[in-house]
């Protein structure tokens, strides 16, 4: 499996594509449902290496673009990639929900593999 993850250079940037699923459907949850969206990245020691979204606070705005209505892209900068390894994500999402003092209740996905950063 690690052999099969697409491989980022370092000194080169990446633009990956996300999809948030409920654990019941195969179908991607249309992101106008959340009133935030993002993703976690961690670098090969296993770091947290940014956190990039929009509508969640900490959560870097610049680099995210909604490609439909169930994908979003993150710009990931060279920068992230530095040493050889495994580089993982965790998807979050924000909820409305009145019940929250902040008004959202925010949600993390499981980590997951994303690149294995090579020379």
């Amino acid at each position: 499996m690690i052999a099969d993850l697409e491989k980022w250079v370092i000194g080169s940037d990446k633009k990956p594509r996300f999809q948030i699923f409920d654990e019941t459907e195969d179908e991607a949850i249309p992101l106008a449902l959340f009133s935030g969206y993002g993703v976690i990245v961690f670098s090969p020691g296993g770091n947290e290496a940014g956190r990039f979204g929009t509508g969640m606070e900490g959560y870097s705005t610049g680099e995210v673009s909604a490609v439909d209505e169930t994908t979003f892209e993150v710009a990931l900068d060279k920068s992230l990639n530095t040493a050889p390894g495994l580089i993982s994500y965790q998807v979050a999402v924000a909820l409305p929900d009145a019940d929250y003092a902040d008004g959202t209740q925010e949600i993390k996905g499981e980590k997951t593999l994303l690149y294995r950063s090579v020379y």
